[in-house]
């Protein structure tokens, strides 16, 4: 039914797709894994056309449109349900089955604005259609509700409605039991199954929850740095070497490993809860009674999957998000309500997820941006300035090059020398990692135990294992919730290889 035929696709100088090939035939289930940066989601824009490919094409029963924009594709018999539910707010069910429906209607836009009697009939035929949907999936009664408020479970269950709605051949879904609970995960495997049989379709997914994907799917793809890893049977590929170390990384000889340090408590985290948007709008809980300590200048690794709540504590840490309940305390202060700002001057810092330097400004005009609060000290930023250089030496002859043109080793580095230039207490990195090679992702790591031997409490997140060898101590984290803590010769590769992709070691 779908063939991606040697799609290549280039951001800049980053490479995010490269001769990815993979074919999903009639009523199967095909799963697309791998770990952050792997290309999934580009691989997917790809396909029902919100990017078109630089190299490469795609064939949809038989027929190449590589060069048919997003609407066309959707007329053909694809749809596209998104991670981040996507529905019309402050709309009912019905309302948004019946905008999905749009393609079936069978009078005219002119005829629809003008409420001419022609459209009254199909407008019942089409009501009717979205109610049989409602009813199949378990979401009797709810028609006339807004959706504004519905359980997140609840809410996935009609935005599948919404795309069945479209009256499609293909349904691609992006990490579809993101920010399930482990039993509506289950129920949603079923429903997917139960969908397939129903309606003849067939179903490509992204998701993150290797077993859920064992469970479901016929066939899986592993991408890795943009390319195809491994493809075959779910479980020849999540027991594939390359899919483990791509997941994983290699295993961490026990004797790398730092020995726990016992130390007085820095930070305190106490059963906080913390769910995304506010009112109507607010998601489920992403992390569910909390609990843990950073002890003072230790490194702790905080791993997980996407989706595992990882990104959203350090947030939460730096006063980006509030939780809902409990608390947060920093040197024995209560910070749960104080601002991003306010725990800056405190001395936590965050090095947020994919750098995010300011590409059109100079190397040293970011690190000044790092130092905002004491912009007016020029003696301050000087000398810390030299001492962030010292400890970065490559970004001292590229102190007036604009950060867009740095390699990514090199804007990790000027993204970390950014938080340093605030004199951090407390250091917040996310996915130090992401998109570098091996040998500078070590480089990385080895500057961060040298920041940490200088006193600087670090909490690094991390999806791999590469980080293990610099922590003193790690936790894992899965659907918002702590599944394990310890030292990191506690943490080992065998337990993490079966919480991550569910083989046995």
């Amino acid at each position: 039914m779908l063939e991606v035929e040697s799609c290549t696709v280039n951001f800049g100088g980053i490479r995010a797709l490269y001769d990815a090939s993979i074919s999903v035939s009639e009523m199967e289930i095909v799963g697309i894994i791998g770990p952050n940066g792997a290309g999934k989601t580009t691989l997917f824009d790809v396909i029902n056309g919100f990017r078109a490919p630089d190299e490469g094409r795609v064939r949809f029963r038989d027929v190449d449109i590589t060069g048919y924009p997003a609407h066309q594709r959707a007329a053909a018999g694809m749809a596209r349900a998104f991670q981040n539910v996507g529905l019309i707010r402050g709309a009912t069910v019905r309302t948004n089955l019946l905008a999905a429906e749009h393609l079936a209607a069978r009078y005219s836009a002119t005829a629809g604005l003008l409420g001419l009697p022609a459209t009254y009939a199909d407008e019942r035929r089409l009501s009717q259609r979205a109610e049989t949907l409602i009813e199949i999936l378990g979401l009797s009664g709810l028609m006339d509700r807004e959706v504004d408020g519905l359980p997140y479970g609840v809410l996935k269950r009609v935005e599948v409605a919404a795309v069945l709605a479209t009256d499609p051949d293909l349904v691609l879904l992006d990490e579809p039991t993101s920010g399930l609970g482990p039993g509506e995960a289950d129920q949603f495997g079923a429903m997917l199954l139960e969908l397939r049989r129903t309606f003849g379709l067939t179903i490509l997914m992204i998701e993150h929850n290797v077993p859920f994907v064992s469970d479901v799917c016929d066939y899986v793809y592993c991408l890795n740095f943009g390319e195809v890893l491994a493809e075959g049977k779910p479980h020849e590929v999540r027991n594939h070497p390359e899919v483990v170390r791509a997941y994983l990384g290699d295993e961490v000889p026990s004797w790398l490993i730092g020995a726990d340090k016992p130390s007085k408590p820095l930070v305190v985290v106490d059963g906080v809860q913390v769910s995304y948007g506010t009112g109507h709008h607010r998601s489920a809980p992403v992390l569910r009674d909390l609990s843990f300590e950073v002890l003072e200048a230790e490194r702790l690794v905080v791993l997980g999957l996407n989706g595992a709540g990882k990104t959203t504590t350090l947030a939460m840490l730096a006063g980006l998000l509030h939780p809902e309940h409990g608390s947060i305390t920093f040197a024995g202060h209560d910070i749960t309500n104080l601002t991003a700002a306010e725990r800056v001057a405190l001395g936590i810092t965050l090095v947020p997820e994919g750098r995010q330097v300011f590409p059109g400004l100079s190397v040293d005009h970011n690190l000044r941006l790092g130092a905002w609060m004491h912009r007016h000290d020029s003696g301050y930023i000087s000398e810390t300035r030299e001492q962030v250089l010292r400890v970065f030496p490559q970004l001292a002859p590229r102190r007036g090059q604009l950060a867009g043109t740095l390699s990514g080793g090199e804007q990790q580095m000027l993204a970390i020398g950014r938080a340093l230039m605030a004199s951090p207490r407390l250091l917040l990195i996310d996915e130090a990692s992401l998109g570098l090679s091996p040998a500078i992702t070590q480089s990385v790591f080895s500057i961060i135990d040298q920041i940490n031997a200088q006193g600087v409490t670090v909490v690094l997140v991390e999806q791999g294992t590469a980080a293990l060898s610099h922590a003193d101590r790690a936790m894992i984290l899965e659907r918002g919730q702590i599944v394990h803590r310890g030292t990191g010769a506690e943490t080992d590769h065998a337990s993490l290889r079966e919480r991550y992709l569910g083989a046995p070691a």
